[in-house]
Order: C-alpha cells, then structure tokens, then sequence
C-alpha cells in the first residue's frame, strides 16, 4: 500500500484530490488546483518511499518519506512506518482517477447489506464504513498478436432412411486453418494482496478515461504495490490468449458434424506491456475468523462483495417460524377433531 499526502502551497494544509470537482482541494483554506499547478508540489515529496510489513497481516505496504503512521487497507491495522525504499522498480505510464465518490461508495454497501436479511448486528452501524478504503490497484496491460495455425479431422455425417434400409454416409477432411487475433491492454492484477477472481469480476474499466500518471492524484488514497510474479502473469496471459485463438480456429471450422483436433501452433508477437493504476473501492472487516471484502471499481461502479450471516438470528427466525406452523398446524388439528 503507497500512502501518498500531498501539500497545499497556500496554507501547507492537506491537498485531497476531489472526485466530482476532478481538482485538488484544501479542506482548510478552500483552495483549489489543477494538476499541471502541483508541479512544485510534486518535487518536494520526491520518489523516496518508506516500506513496511503490516503486522496484522502481512501485507507489503509504503508511503511517502516523512509520514510516521499510516492504515492498512487491507486489514485495517494502524502501523509505524520504519524502513524507506523506493515505490517499487517501475513507476506506473498511467492512471484513471477515482469518478466513484465516497458517498457513491458508501450507498453501494449499503444496498449489498439490505440483501443480507440475517447480516450481524455489527454490520450495520454507519462507524463500519469507516472502514472502506479508497485503494489504487497496479495492473499490467498486456498488448500483442497471437498467430497460429491448426489441423484437424473433421467428418460430415449424412443419415437417411428408405423402406428397406437405414444409411450413414461419412465424409473425411483434413483441414488446416489459420489466423492472427490483436489483443489489446488485457489487465492482470499485479498486487498479491488482492483476489483476482473478485478483480476480474469488476473490471471492464474504461481505458479512454486513462491520463499520464501523476503522484498527485494518489493524494488522499492508497495504492498497493505491484509484487505479483511477472512469470506468472506472462504465463497467464499466453495461456488465455493461446485458448482464445484456438477457440477462433476451431470456430472457424463450420458445418462439420465432427471435428478432431489434430495440432495446433500459436505464438505472440509485438508483446508490449504497461504499468497502469486503477481506483478500488475496498472495504475488509474479520467476523469469527473469516474475512469478508467488498470490492467496487473506483470508476464504473460495478461491485462484488460478501458478508456474514448472523447464526443466532437464523436460528432465532426458524424457531419463530417453527413455532408459528406447529400452532397452526395444532388449530388446523383442533378443527378437524371438532368438526367430526
């Protein structure tokens, strides 16, 4: 997690990056500024960071030289910053600012509760939402071509009947495709600390909204730093683009009752990747030693999320539930044994 403040040249105030006024505002003298006016400011932090692992629950997290405490985001345990490093080997090409406001996300929970009608006590109170946290998420946009070629054994089958017979008629191809697919800044979850099926679930943000990364717009906000194994996420993107391809090949195979596929060939080309940074809103809480999160993409509004149930209160509705067909049920019998 980067914890990043930025100063207010007027007064020497907090600058916080305000969603709907898309500015930089001074909650003690008003003041307000556009990014290109913070260049100054921006020198004055530089790019030294301070490291340190959050003793809750591991996680990697830094902030801005200077700052002395800061929150995790993803346990919500107050920490001491020690040691300084700097914010991770490359600094991020780009970053779509928060559109998503606090109150925006705050009423999103809110209605992910009301669908949890045996949700704990605790869960309600309006002091829980302290907790969701404006985080920036690192991903790597992955951009290339994928080419191959694919041979297969494909069988048109004709049946038909007469008075006599039954016939099937089997007609054998040897067929070879082959074709190139573009893909175009696929996103992958570069923070260990993040689920990336939850990730993915939220995703499908709007890169046109993309601008050039500046520190500025992480005033106010968290980010987690990008420690996932680019092996693995090499790996990951050759596979899913390897299947796609396939998949479009084989596609390509049309009105045959059957195909087997006998060899497939593909590999990338123009590989590019780029480091971007993407807003979340997150809120992690523990309930009996299980956690639950809620993730909302920062820019869209789209939203996943999982809460506990109360144990006591659905035992509690059952045995009310319980109660009310035994007594109706005992009158329905009362009835009928004084009718006969």
């Amino acid at each position: 997690m980067v914890a990043s403040t930025l100063i207010c040249p007027n007064c020497g105030s907090n600058l916080l990056f305000d969603i709907e006024k898309q500015s930089f505002c001074c909650g003690s003298c008003d003041s307000q500024f556009a990014e290109k006016e913070l260049h100054e400011a921006r020198e004055a932090y530089g790019d030294e960071f301070e490291k340190y692992s959050c003793p809750s629950c591991g996680a990697s997290v830094v902030t801005e030289r200077g700052n002395a405490a800061s929150f995790c985001a993803f346990c919500g345990n107050h920490i001491v910053v020690t040691a300084k490093v700097h914010a991770g080997d490359c600094p991020p090409k780009k970053i779509i600012p928060f559109k998503k406001t606090r109150l925006e996300a705050e009423e999103t929970y809110r209605k992910m509760c009301k669908g949890y009608p045996f949700l704990p006590s605790a869960f309600k109170g309006e002091g829980h939402l302290q907790e969701l946290q404006s985080i920036y998420v690192p991903f790597w946009l992955y951009s290339a071509g994928r080419n191959g070629e694919m041979l297969a054994e494909c069988e048109i089958i004709e049946q038909w009947s007469d008075s006599s017979y039954d016939y099937v008629k089997t007609d054998t191809y040897e067929v070879l495709r082959a074709g190139e697919i573009g893909f175009q800044n696929i996103p992958y979850d570069a923070s260990e600390m993040m689920d990336d099926q939850k990730i993915h679930t939220i995703e499908a943000f709007e890169f046109d909204a993309a601008v050039p990364y500046s520190p500025s717009y992480l005033s106010g906000h968290s980010i987690a730093i990008p420690d996932s194994p680019m092996d693995k996420m090499d790996r990951d993107f050759e596979l899913r683009t390897n299947k796609e391809l396939e998949a479009e090949l084989k596609n390509s195979m049309r009105n045959y009752s059957r195909i087997s596929v006998k060899s497939s060939k593909t590999h990338a080309n123009r590989l590019t990747k780029e480091y971007a940074v993407f807003p979340i809103w997150l809120h992690t809480c523990e309930y009996h030693k299980k956690q639950y999160t809620f993730l909302m993409n920062g820019q869209t509004g789209q939203y996943i999320g999982n809460l506990p149930m109360d144990k006591k209160k659905i035992g509690i509705s059952f045995g009310v539930i319980f109660a009310a067909v035994s007594t109706v049920t005992f009158l329905i019998q009362e009835a009928l044994l004084w009718w006969y």
